[in-house]
């Protein structure tokens, strides 16, 4: 099978070079004088570690800031591409046998991903699949994923193991996911067939046309794009064919014609019978509910692995068993494998992406089907029985041979359609920019996204689609690693912080611990107290972060509502943003409703870790919850510890105060706080200005927050001295967490 104009073409980005212009206004010379690995090792200060770990990872720490600062950047990344992939589905498989009830939910899910994405070792790993993850997207907000745990487990294993791999896998692997089949609705997709007296075909509700979901999003979402563009991103070309319009990548009929070669593909069936609470089902594939073996159970008896409805008893064998979460299979049975009487592939003239102009002649044409009025195409002779190559037959009518033949085919297909996707010419730079998008900028000038997609095309020893050599350029091009105090740095680089990020980053930043260790979890994991019995009603016993962040973040991991993620690539929000031409993602889904709501949820995370409210006087008190995570006593009195100037002194002084901002600054912030605090600071007079001097006027002036913080009146002291400074370290993490400033990851 074959569309016409699909190809492969290695190098292409780099021959093509010359006939795209930057949108900014540097020459060429400097955009390839930049290079990919600039000065930039040894970052100068903890302000500008902390700012490269805030987008490598989910969050900075003292110990890997340490580590940057003495060892550099590139020794960090690469012992990271080193360590084993933190996983989940196998943790939660545990916890699900801990259980009375045997049975877990998408809240449990999503507590060991906050788990992961706090405590793992693999931070570069899984923070690249967090970012893919909204790339490739599969969600459990979707009606045929809503109740499967262990299948969105197996997705986010499947991302985390393949983000620093090869991209060319990683979209293998997930045409077959059944979780994508089943998220995109390709599962049990059957061929295309008209409806058939004789040898006369007639168009009617009996025939079957491929399901289109998957073949249109692996083009416009997972590779191609909906435009043709130059290796800039940003360049477009009319379409000669339709003035006023631009040239887009593919047509309808391609994607009906794509849409073919995904059919065929269901569950690996079970051999045997398998015990389901207790009950025995028996789910042989053979015929008449005997076994089969091998290749022979892909053509014997699966009609039931084709059915509507998927079920759990003997009448739907094959379809809820342990296998179906293993890749999918092809059954060519029900694959449109389009073979003529000689076993030579059927072509079709019609349908042909589109390419950039200049683009050579394909090397490489496959079939996606047969469409047109043709008759002889529209109705493939190996649909009819008496064909001598009949891959819809049974097992008892092909020989061992043919049976892998055929299924050689239908597999070869899929490969070929993935081989042509993965080197179109657009992919470099659609997957760059995104990856810049989701870990550095919303808006990244052309040479960068050219940089990096260069880097993607060709990782310096002829691969192409090398992850882990394209995230080091995305994290150490110039532009994402030039100091903000260079002036060739833009003010307005970065991006909206993602919501569900912030609390994610202060709990990672500060070592935020709860009831799960990373380890089996023990069944005390949800009680309170201890050893009570989880089915009891008791609440959640420190357990991560919301259970349904949705509702206070608008996000929640591998739950975005649609396949277009919880926010578009393009989106730009209306006013001064579009005005100036720019991008604003995130701003997609922060407004005024979630960001009252993120904040009131980060002050309930942070100045509750203690108690009732840590953060204001008369609670000094270091108890802590029973139903989140917290920040142990020790860890937040270590803050002011670190930075003391004068411990003798009754109060904290004006010094130990600039000494803890610039202390949050540099680890949240990554040095990016506005304002300055003089040395001699105090209140009311000599505050500053800008966020630095907002913070100090409200922790030295006179007032409720001064108040509150030190226990009283204006004046008075209100508890010991470091429980103070407890509450201001808290406080400040808070009113931090919720500023514009930190808003702005840069």
């Amino acid at each position: 099978m074959r569309l016409m104009g699909l190809f492969r073409l290695t190098g292409l980005l780099l021959s093509m070079s010359a006939l795209f212009a930057p949108m900014t206004a540097r020459s060429a010379d400097e955009i390839f004088a930049d290079s990919f690995e600039p000065p930039f090792n040894i970052p100068a200060s903890d302000g500008e570690a902390a700012r490269f770990l805030n987008q490598a990872t989910f969050g900075a720490t003292a110990a890997d800031i340490s580590s940057i600062r003495s060892g550099g950047i590139f020794t960090w990344m690469n012992n990271q591409m080193g360590v084993a992939p933190t996983l989940s589905r196998a943790w939660l498989e545990a916890y699900t046998a801990s259980l009375p009830t045997g049975s877990v939910s998408q809240d449990d899910r999503v507590h060991r991903w906050f788990n992961t994405a706090v405590t793992a070792p693999d931070q570069l790993r899984q923070r690249v699949a967090w970012a893919l993850s909204q790339i490739i997207v599969a969600s459990d907000r979707d009606a045929n994923l809503s109740g499967e745990v262990i299948m969105m487990a197996e997705w986010n294993d499947l991302l985390v193991r393949n983000a620093l791999g090869n991209y060319r896998t990683l979209l293998r692997e997930a045409t077959y996911s059944p979780m994508m089949a089943r998220y995109l609705t390709y599962l049990r997709n059957r061929k295309f067939e008209l409806n058939r007296s004789g040898s006369t075909f007639t168009a009617g509700n009996n025939g079957t046309q491929p399901d289109e979901n998957y073949a249109r999003e692996v083009m416009q979402l997972f590779s191609i794009g909906l435009l043709v563009r130059g290796n800039d991103f940003y360049t477009t070309y009319p379409d000669p064919a339709n003035p006023g319009a631009l040239r887009s990548t593919y047509t309808e009929t391609d994607i009906s014609e794509l849409a073919r070669v995904f059919t065929g593909l269901s569950y690996q069936c079970t051999q045997g019978n398998s015990s389901v609470g207790g009950v025995t089902l028996s789910r042989n594939c053979g015929a008449n509910n005997t076994a089969c073996t091998g290749i022979e159970c892909r053509f014997t008896n699966t009609g039931t692995l084709f059915t509507a409805t998927p079920g759990g008893d003997s009448a739907n064998r094959g379809l809820v068993h342990p296998d179906r979460y293993k890749p999918l299979v092809c059954y060519p049975r029900y694959n449109d494998n389009g073979r003529d009487t000689s076993g030579a592939e059927l072509e079709t003239d019609s349908g042909s992406f589109n390419l950039p102009p200049g683009t050579p002649a394909p090397t490489k044409q496959i079939s996606l089907g047969t469409s047109g009025s043709d008759v002889s195409l529209a109705f493939p002779p190996s649909y009819l029985d008496s064909v001598p190559l009949n891959c819809h037959a049974t097992g008892t009518t092909l020989t061992a041979t043919q049976q892998q033949a055929c299924i050689d085919y239908c597999e070869g297909n899929i490969d070929d359609a993935i081989d042509l996707l993965f080197n179109h010419p657009n992919l470099p730079v659609m997957l760059a920019r995104q990856l810049i998008q989701r870990m550095v900028t919303s808006n990244p000038t052309s040479a960068y996204v050219q940089r990096v997609a260069l880097v993607f095309a060709n990782n310096g020893s002829g691969v192409r689609g090398d992850l882990a050599a394209t995230v080091r350029a995305v994290l150490m091009d110039v532009e994402a690693r030039r100091a903000l105090s260079d002036p060739l740095h833009d003010p307005n680089f970065g991006k909206a912080r993602e919501p569900l990020l912030k609390p994610v980053a202060i709990w990672r930043h500060f070592g935020a611990i709860s009831g799960d260790t990373g380890l089996i979890p023990a069944t005390n994991v949800r009680d309170a107290p201890p050893n009570a019995n989880p089915l009891a009603g008791q609440p959640s016993r420190r357990r991560w972060g919301p259970t349904n962040p949705q509702n206070e973040y608008e996000m929640r991991p591998l739950g975005a509502p649609t396949v277009f993620n919880f926010y578009e690539p393009d989106y730009r929000q209306p006013g001064e943003v579009t005005e100036a031409g720019l991008y604003s993602p995130e701003l997609q889904i922060i407004h005024e409703v979630t960001s009252v709501a993120t904040s009131n949820d980060l002050f309930a995370r942070l100045c509750s870790g203690y108690g009732s409210n840590n953060c204001t006087a008369g609670n000094t008190g270091s108890t802590p919850p029973t139903d989140r995570a917290y920040f142990p006593t020790a860890q937040v009195d270590l803050i002011p510890s670190k930075i003391a100037v004068n411990q003798a002194s009754a109060d904290p002084t004006v010094a130990e105060d600039i000494a803890l901002i610039e202390f949050f600054n540099a680890r949240m912030m990554g040095g990016a706080m506005s304002g300055t605090i003089p040395a001699n600071a105090s209140c009311p007079s000599n505050t500053g200005n800008g966020m630095k001097g907002l913070l100090m006027n409200l922790l030295r002036c006179a007032g409720g927050l001064n108040q509150s913080l030190n226990g009283g009146s204006a004046g008075t002291t209100g508890g010991t001295r470091v429980e103070r400074q407890r509450r201001k370290a808290l406080y400040l993490m808070h009113l931090i967490a919720i500023s514009p400033e930190y808003g702005q990851q840069r």
